[in-house]
């Protein structure tokens, strides 16, 4: 997909009509603001921002810079309002159970999506977000497009770049480096074509380290422009995607015993409209497996998974990104059936096929590795299962960082294995350093919060 199109994404469909009616920055100088911390209370330093912040005074003629204890919320809030180009070098993160209260932390604190949902700038042209997990969202959050980038977006900013997990310090400083260069290129910065400079800086990344997208493609643009907005197939009916319009919602509201029949009507117009090997036709089947699996009919759902796999694999072949997900999917599934050393032996193909297309250290090959360790220990295999889960969750953590969504599902997973492995004091406080996380994260009130405390104190673990 990199080497065919050039992507630029919108949070919502009101968002791209309203920043495309928005006028153009009208009496601003043409000054950049740009803010860094490279040294936060309770935070990793981040060495690359006063790199960063040396070579953009290199690159701009006019240039404001709040750096250390200048960068309060209040500060950058105020100045935000009079650049039309900002550049923030900071740590940033997304509250997975609070989207509005993730954001970018600064001196006095952390600039929120909320605080930036009341304002309404309205003359931002530029941002680059150059802090971990600015344009993420979670499977744990309703609305996925509450992220740093879409409030700027939302706030009146045309063109935000953001990152969808946690990137490395030297990756985020070289695509700075290269992304400025051909914006100002011409002598001057040129915001328009940031959707082609991006590009072309990410795929520079990519070809220094192929085999390590985690590294590289995180990088994303929202803009007005270059849209890639996943939608129906055209050649579908608008009865048909109404319909299935429905039946999504009725799932994604936890409705499976509605979504289940219409969905599975869904199936007859898929495949007489688009054809049986039509990506969507193939999604709708895996889509068809995930719901019944939520309703426990589990032959019903592997079932559908096995018919996705293989309808996947004669369109697109064994190493396709989506015939690796049908793969896992129709795995995982096939495992809870009680198929456990099919389910095993499909987990290990796709987990090594991952590690070999997309790196050991991407997000989808751990997803896959933490599952065949957690199924291997949960089918007697404990020595085996435990170390591909006890390696998981250490990449988890180093990649992805504490508070993903991820690497919290996969360390729950590891603090089970070793507690009925006998490791029980190891897995209290592992549980303990989890519900520090869930507080943290969710807050004391959430259901996961008090489950987890439930949880570690029937270990006989009592939490202050």
């Amino acid at each position: 997909m990199l080497d065919r199109v050039v992507s630029s994404y919108t949070p919502t469909l009101r968002a791209l009509i309203e920043i495309r009616e928005a006028r153009s920055p009208v009496g601003l100088p043409g000054r950049l603001l740009t803010v860094g911390m490279p040294d936060t209370a309770g935070l990793e330093p981040l060495p690359q921002v006063d790199d960063e912040l040396t070579a953009l005074r290199d690159l701009f003629p006019a240039v404001t810079e709040l750096r250390g204890t200048e960068a309060t919320r209040q500060a950058v809030r105020e100045a935000l309002r009079g650049h039309p180009w900002t550049h923030l070098s900071c740590h940033g993160g997304q509250n997975l159970g609070r989207p509005s209260r993730g954001g970018i932390v600064l001196a006095e604190g952390t600039l929120t999506i909320a605080d930036l949902h009341t304002d309404r700038f309205g003359q931002g042209e530029f941002a680059f977000l150059s802090a971990c997990r600015t344009a993420m969202g979670g499977a744990t959050v309703p609305d996925e497009v509450i992220t740093m980038a879409s409030a700027l977006q939302y706030a009146g900013w045309r063109r935000v770049i953001g990152t969808l997990w946690p990137v490395g310090a030297d990756t985020a400083a070289r695509l700075c480096t290269r992304l400025y260069a051909r914006l100002t290129g011409t002598g001057r910065f040129d915001p328009e074509p940031t959707a082609y400079a991006l590009h072309d800086a990410v795929c520079e990344l990519r070809a220094d380290d192929p085999r390590q997208p985690a590294r590289w493609a995180a990088f994303i643009q929202e803009a007005p422009e270059h849209m890639a907005v996943s939608e129906p197939s055209p050649d579908l009916s608008p009865d048909v995607i109404h319909r299935l319009e429905l039946a999504v919602e009725l799932s994604n509201d936890g409705l499976h015993e509605h979504a289940e029949p219409e969905l599975r009507a869904l199936l007859a117009d898929f495949e007489r409209q688009l054809g049986p090997l039509h990506e969507e036709t193939i999604a709708l089947y895996d889509r068809l497996g995930h719901t019944l699996y939520q309703l426990e009919r589990l032959p019903e759902a592997e079932a559908m998974h096995r018919e996705a796999l293989s309808r996947s694999r004669r369109a697109h072949g064994l190493d396709h990104a989506d015939t690796l997900a049908y793969a896992h999917n129709l795995g995982a599934a096939l495992s809870m059936a009680g198929h456990t050393e099919e389910g095993i032996g499909l987990l290990t193909d796709t987990a090594e096929r991952r590690e070999r297309l997309l790196g050991p250290d991407h997000p989808e090959t751990l997803e896959t590795s933490a599952a065949l360790g957690s199924i291997l220990y949960s089918a007697g295999r404990t020595a085996h299962g435990l170390s591909i889960l006890e390696r998981a969750h250490g990449r988890c953590l180093a990649v992805l960082g504490r508070d993903a969504d991820q690497t919290m599902r996969v360390c729950s997973d590891l603090v089970a294995a070793l507690y009925t492995s006998g490791r029980r004091q190891e897995a209290a406080a592992m549980l303990a350093g989890l519900l520090r996380t869930y507080e943290r994260v969710f807050g004391p009130d959430d259901i996961m919060t008090l489950r987890t405390r439930q949880r570690l104190m029937a270990m006989g673990w009592f939490p202050g």
